[in-house]
């Protein structure tokens, strides 16, 4: 995933697909939205306004979605409006401000769980209980639905889930350097790893400072690794001064790994570290599984690159989800009920995850439309002993919040000092 800011593109067409057909699950139709004769009843209804954040060739498995919606509940005009990611510099994106200001879309795509805080404070989403029926409940793992319901009650349909804490390498030089990756278990023993991969024009880890969140995402991973789930929730839960020590010697564990890595990190953005692992020139790279994507069929999985969790970090999964939401004054309530309803299907959760480099949060989702990496994610997210938010991406901590973290972040990537970032971060988590 390349996170874009500040652009705004909009394709709005129209859809006429008979009622026919069915993408989704049977009885579903009725969850929301049919009036007396089981017709749909969207009367006061205007144009459907779908706001996401994906790329546009991601944003074509969206439009996937919509057919399959368009099937299940028949003929609806949709504007499909791609906006910046909620920014983490930024504290008000636009879909936030419209949302608080009382001109939604119908719809749009947000983080699940503190992620939703700024329109929970203002009564900006509606609670969708109703849309959360028996066969959704059953099928989602416990942590998607958590972080559904943030205050209680459900106020979004998370539709796909990736893992941060994955720390992937080029199998070629690994094996060459003889390290064992899968038998780092923690990570202070990363460091000697490191040490043994380091040279000969290869650095240990690929890393991309020139975008902050990269450190803040790596940091907050070395946490988790040092100091387990129970720590994290406990620095995100608003004690953080109580985990100063621990806040500082994960900082302190970053700073040893820049020891290794490329002498023009400062330069280095988030996609070029990625390149770093094809061509050669780094051993290791601590990412989110959508870097994946970059990665073809000549850079193979399981030949030329492989994944362990993060050493530390084994039996946790960090997700980073996507979800939709209605607030409260969508002008299209009706149908962005059933929107999201079939947002929680198997049939939906498949067709968008499949090609967008992600998995479904339901555990229900058949995994032969998926390649074997995903394949192996989706076994991974159903066996963790832990399912965990993560700070960088929004869902654990108020995304407002976050934007004062990448300021800290971005000093600590120029002077690496762990002390001043320790008070940057408990003061900003306080």
């Amino acid at each position: 995933m390349s996170i874009t800011r500040g652009t705004l593109s909009r394709r709005t067409y129209l859809r006429a697909v008979g009622a026919a057909g069915t993408v989704g699950l049977t009885g579903l139709a009725g969850c929301a939205g049919t009036d007396s004769e089981g017709e749909r009843d969207t009367a006061n209804d205007e144009r459907f306004e779908i706001a996401h954040e994906w790329t546009d060739e991601e944003a074509q498995a969206l439009e996937a979605l919509v057919d399959g919606f368009e099937a299940e509940y028949g003929e609806v005009e949709i504007a499909l409006d791609r906006v910046s990611e909620p920014s983490a510099d930024t504290a008000h994106s636009e879909i936030r401000d419209r949302v608080i200001d009382g001109d939604p879309p119908g719809t749009f795509q947000s983080r699940p769980g503190e992620g939703l805080r700024p329109y929970l404070d203002e009564g900006a989403i509606a609670p969708i209980n109703d849309v959360w029926n028996t066969d959704m409940r059953e099928g989602y793992l416990d942590g998607p639905m958590e972080a559904a319901a943030p205050d209680g009650d459900a106020v979004c349909v998370p539709i796909a889930v990736n893992r941060l804490n994955n720390l992937f390498y080029n199998v070629e030089i690994v094996e060459d350097a003889d390290v064992d990756l899968d038998g780092v278990g923690t990570p202070e023993g990363f460091v000697d790893a490191l040490e043994s991969l380091y040279g000969d024009g290869v650095v240990g880890m690929a890393h991309g400072p020139e975008t902050p969140w990269s450190t803040l995402q790596l940091w907050e991973t070395v946490f988790v690794g040092q100091h387990g789930t129970s720590a994290f929730d406990g620095l995100v839960s608003g004690d953080a001064a109580e985990y100063e020590q621990e806040v500082h010697s994960a900082f302190e564990m970053v700073e040893r790994y820049a020891e290794y890595g490329p002498e023009d990190a400062d330069a280095t953005g988030d996609n070029e570290a990625a390149d770093r692992l094809v061509s050669g020139d780094a051993a290791t790279l601590h990412q989110g599984d959508w870097v994946a994507r970059r990665y073809d069929e000549e850079f193979e999985y399981g030949t030329d690159w492989d994944v362990v969790p993060f050493p530390g970090t084994e039996g946790i999964y960090t997700m980073v989800m996507s979800a939709f939401v209605l607030p409260s004054g969508s002008q299209s309530p009706e149908t962005a009920r059933e929107f999201l309803a079939h947002c929680g299907t198997a049939d939906a959760q498949q067709l968008i995850t499949s090609h967008t480099g992600s998995i479904p949060p339901r555990t229900d989702v058949p995994d032969d439309e998926f390649g074997p990496f995903l394949r192996d994610q989706m076994t991974a997210f159903t066996d963790a002993d832990f399912l965990t938010t993560t700070i960088t991406h929004g869902s654990a901590v108020d995304p407002r919040v976050v934007g004062e973290l990448e300021a800290v972040v971005a000093e600590f990537d120029e002077n690496l000092d762990p002390e001043t970032a320790t008070d940057g971060v408990v003061a900003a988590l306080e």
